[in-house]
């Protein structure tokens, strides 16, 4: 491969993000070399297709593709850390990502929306809302579709852009000039790639720095931003009853309501969606579209009819009274804690738990109060069970039977055993998949496909 060309823009990692790149800045004319770790990466036919052999290098990072570099478009999976973005920062060369790229090139207001869990659920919610009210809405980032793809997918330009936004994607913008932002949660993840959990918040806060209007969850206080300017407005969510015009819960006649300071919006028995952690998904949806200054009153049908996401606290059925839930994207502590809290309330009899697969280096004693009180077993499995199960030992759960299964299909047939009538089995691993199973999506429909053959013929 040529390493000394004249200037040229270096795509670092060929995932789905990076071949979009390569296929924006090809469209654009300018000229793209490539470099990824792998021999073989997922999309390197594509990429052939698009590039010279003497363009693209595999096998490792080649930091020789540096110098000639005008500009290194820095992938989300790779890390800050790794030695090959060293070696670009100490050769004093501008690092971008997608998201940067993307924001550089529109017009159009967007949102961004970020936070450990809830994001997809969120970002579709608003589509829907926009959608509802009349703007044509475009849906992409970290769900779905990559950003710069929204662009050479429409003939023209969306009204409005809905972006979900992870840490990684977070790490490579500067100034994001977002109309809304919007940061849903903090609960330690990914710590097997951040040092601190202030190094993974100080990421998820980078939502904020170049945003017209915040949108944060009152009742955590890590969303709030650390720095906010004077022309930055600041809307709250959150299930407490709110102040001004902020977005909370109250009770109006015997009723749960969701309100905008003393306006009634809807009551929770109009809408589908069920759980704690699901009012406080609408009530952040509706945060941000009062930060577009959308008509509410108009987008009221799209909260209604929204059943939400598959693998997302997705109901998968009733079988003897008793109901089953897949929450496979609960990939960390805090998504099947927000799970385990909001279904409680919900819950005539216990919860029972499926729980395990690659940790991340989680710390898992955050769960203790939750697997104190309202769990009937637990049912660990996957490649860090043990060492999920030390971790709950350490943080002395009183009353709690935890068994131990070799596979998903084993959870599933002894919850099948235990749970009985008014119970809910719940499907949230709290760990990444990828020890047994493609991604989170496979592993779902593993336990869907599990619980109808099973259970369903019980």
């Amino acid at each position: 491969m040529a390493e000394n060309d004249s200037s040229y823009y270096l795509v670092v990692g060929l995932g789905k993000t990076g071949v979009s790149c390569v296929k924006f800045l090809l469209a654009r004319d300018i000229e793209v070399k490539v470099t990824d770790s792998r021999l073989n990466p997922p999309n390197l036919d594509l990429v052939r297709g698009l590039l010279s052999d003497d363009n693209i290098s595999l096998g490792e990072l080649n930091e020789k593709l540096i110098a000639g570099a005008e500009k290194i478009i820095l992938s989300p999976g790779i890390s800050a850390n790794d030695p090959f973005v060293k070696k670009v920062h100490q050769e004093g060369k501008a690092v971008v990502g997608d998201i940067q790229i993307f924001a550089d090139h529109v017009q159009s207001p967007i949102i961004g929306i970020t936070g450990a869990n809830a994001k997809s659920t969120v970002c579709s919610l608003v589509r829907d809302m926009l959608e509802g009210v009349g703007k044509e809405t475009a849906l992409g980032g970290n769900i779905g579709v990559p950003a710069l793809d929204l662009l050479d997918q429409n003939s023209s330009e969306a009204e409005v852009f809905v972006l979900e936004l992870s840490s990684f994607q977070l790490e490579t913008v500067e100034d994001l000039p977002l109309q809304v932002a919007c940061l849903l949660n903090i609960s330690p993840d990914h710590m097997d790639r951040y040092e601190s959990l202030q190094e993974y918040v100080g990421a998820k806060q980078k939502i904020f720095d170049g945003a017209q209007t915040l949108v944060v969850n009152r009742g955590d206080a890590s969303t709030f931003p650390s720095n906010q300017r004077g022309t930055q407005a600041l809307i709250s969510f959150g299930l407490d009853a709110p102040k001004e015009n902020n977005f909370g819960m109250r009770e109006v006649d015997g009723k749960k309501c969701f309100v905008q300071g003393e306006q009634i919006l809807l009551a929770v028995n109009e809408v589908k969606l069920r759980g704690a952690h699901n009012y406080l998904n609408i009530l952040a949806a509706f945060s941000v579209c009062a930060g577009m200054k959308v008509d509410l009153e108009k987008a009221k049908d799209a909260v209604r009819s929204f059943s939400g996401l598959p693998h997302r606290c997705e109901w998968v059925g009733s079988f003897d009274g008793v109901d089953w839930i897949n929450d496979s994207k609960g990939t960390n502590v805090g998504a099947t804690l927000a799970a385990i809290e909001g279904f409680q309330a919900e819950t005539e009899g216990v919860i029972h738990l499926i729980l395990g697969g690659v940790a991340k280096g989680a710390d898992f004693s955050p769960l203790a109060e939750a697997l104190s009180n309202g769990i009937g077993t637990l049912f660990l499995y996957g490649e860090d069970s043990v060492a999920i199960q030390h971790c709950l030992e350490q943080a002395e759960i009183k009353n709690l039977c935890c068994i131990h299964v070799q596979s998903l299909e084993q959870a599933v047939s002894g919850a099948l055993q235990v749970a009985a009538s008014g119970d809910l089995v719940l499907f949230s691993p709290a760990c990444a998949s990828f020890d047994m199973f493609d991604n989170f999506e496979h592993r779902g429909d593993v336990f869907k496909q599990l619980v109808l053959e099973r259970v369903g013929n019980h």
